[in-house]
């Protein structure tokens, strides 16, 4: 069992060695996959000869595949934009951008708004995401603008190979499980395949979300009315909040500074103690060094 096992171990990081140089030539990888087989044979039988030759065999064929479909392969990309908008009236602009991301098969994750500003972040299909920028930004008088790509392609292919090489190893152990009959083999199997499944989970999980971000991009979308206004018009200012705050800043003001004198006064008194007693000690009554330095004198 431990050669059987073996075989298996060595079978999972034959998927990742897979995995890491499928941008070389086939060649190259089908000389690599003969070379671990050679290995994992002399070390587990001839019992399991069989088994590794398909692994071998199969794992070959899909390296060749991934390096003759490597020039085929489509960028992936995450777009996300930002839209700071000038504008008049808020109810309008919540109404315009609800028709604005029905014209362009989007949705709003997230918003906010206060009296005088309204925030939006929207998501639209990749396919969408430019037209949804420019008309995006004639809602209102444009602030600012911008967006930002980045490429997840590497990254996203990364993770395929992964997912794939876990679910050929997931099916491979399964099979073994069924033609076991030893006890302690089920339970070292049935351990493995727990692993690679817990695995195979977190990677869909990720795999998910990428692609959630690829096919649908972000926009971030902000409406300000001019400054010291609202939906009614301009704001005037209030006269009571604006003397209460005045008197409370000069009450804080003056409390600040009795502290500060207060501080300077104990902190001050005690310094000056402290330098009193150190010139007693040191010349006066006392006069330690006084008295030493008369003793270097004689």
């Amino acid at each position: 069992m431990k050669k059987f096992m073996l075989a298996i171990i060595s079978l999972s990081f034959l998927f990742a060695s897979c995995r890491k140089n499928s941008g070389f030539a086939s060649k190259s990888t089908t000389t690599q996959l003969a070379m671990h087989k050679e290995r994992i044979v002399a070390e587990a039988g001839d019992v399991e000869e069989v088994l590794i030759e398909a692994d071998f065999a199969d794992s070959g064929n899909a390296a060749d595949g991934a390096a003759q479909s490597a020039r085929k392969i489509e960028r992936k990309l995450i777009y996300t934009g930002y839209i700071s908008l000038g504008v008049e009236n808020l109810s309008e602009t919540k109404s315009a951008v609800e028709q604005w991301l029905k014209k362009y098969d989007g949705y709003i994750s997230n918003s906010s708004e206060s009296q005088q500003s309204v925030n939006f972040t929207v998501n639209v299909p990749q396919k969408n995401f430019f037209a949804a920028m420019d008309e995006g930004a004639s809602l209102g008088k444009i602030k600012n603008k911008n967006i930002n790509c980045r490429d997840v392609t590497e990254q996203f292919y990364d993770l395929q190979t992964r997912l794939d090489t876990r679910h050929i190893l997931l099916e491979r152990l399964q099979n073994y499980l069924a033609s076991s009959s030893n006890v302690k083999d089920l339970v070292e199997i049935e351990t493995k395949i727990n692993d690679v499944t817990s695995e195979l989970e977190q990677m869909q999980g990720n795999m998910n979300r990428l692609q959630k971000q690829i096919t649908f991009s972000r926009i971030e979308m902000q409406a300000m009315l001019p400054t010291g206004s609202n939906e009614r018009g301009f704001i005037f200012p209030d006269i009571k909040d604006g003397t209460r705050n005045l008197l409370h800043n000069i009450v804080s003001f003056f409390v600040n500074f009795v502290f500060v004198l207060i501080y300077v006064f104990i902190f001050g008194t005690l310094i000056v103690l402290a330098l009193i007693l150190i010139y007693w000690l040191a010349f006066g009554k006392i006069g330690l060094v006084r008295k030493l330095f008369d003793k270097i004198k004689k």
